[in-house]
């Protein structure tokens, strides 16, 4: 295992590993999750159908089924896909949804490179949300 950095691989111990989890957990694992997938994807813009970044993986019974549709769902603005989230979260008994952004979708009639001036054949906007208290 390449430990890089200059850090010996005996320090990779059971103890180290559980501070580490028990540090991203208290972070919000998806709150760091979307963080490193958004700074990737300002890293290398490659084009959104090559990129599956779905932090919105969570399996809900009951009142609560309805919002992994929510989130997969694509809009035709910001406004509409807040407003959903609005009204999705007044819907719920016991959590509301917690807003995190919005990710634009743009469509082109091809794979690659977008040509200069190329505009998209369609934009949507995905909600980006997690279940709060």
């Amino acid at each position: 295992m390449a430990s890089g950095g200059g850090h010996h691989p005996d320090l990779l111990n059971d103890d180290r590993m559980g501070r580490m989890l028990d540090t991203l957990y208290a972070a919000g694992v998806t709150e760091v999750f979307l963080e490193v997938a958004r700074e990737a994807r300002q890293a290398f813009p490659f084009p959104v159908r090559a990129l599956h970044a779905d932090a919105t993986s969570f399996h809900v019974h009951g009142q609560y089924e309805g919002l992994g549709r929510l989130l997969s769902r694509g809009f035709a603005c910001e406004a509409d896909a807040r407003r959903a989230l609005e009204e999705a979260s007044a819907r719920l008994p016991y959590h509301r949804l917690v807003y995190l952004g919005v990710q634009e979708e743009r469509r082109r009639g091809r794979v690659g490179r977008p040509r200069k001036g190329e505009a998209p054949l369609s934009v949507s906007y995905r909600l980006l949300a997690r279940l709060g208290s």
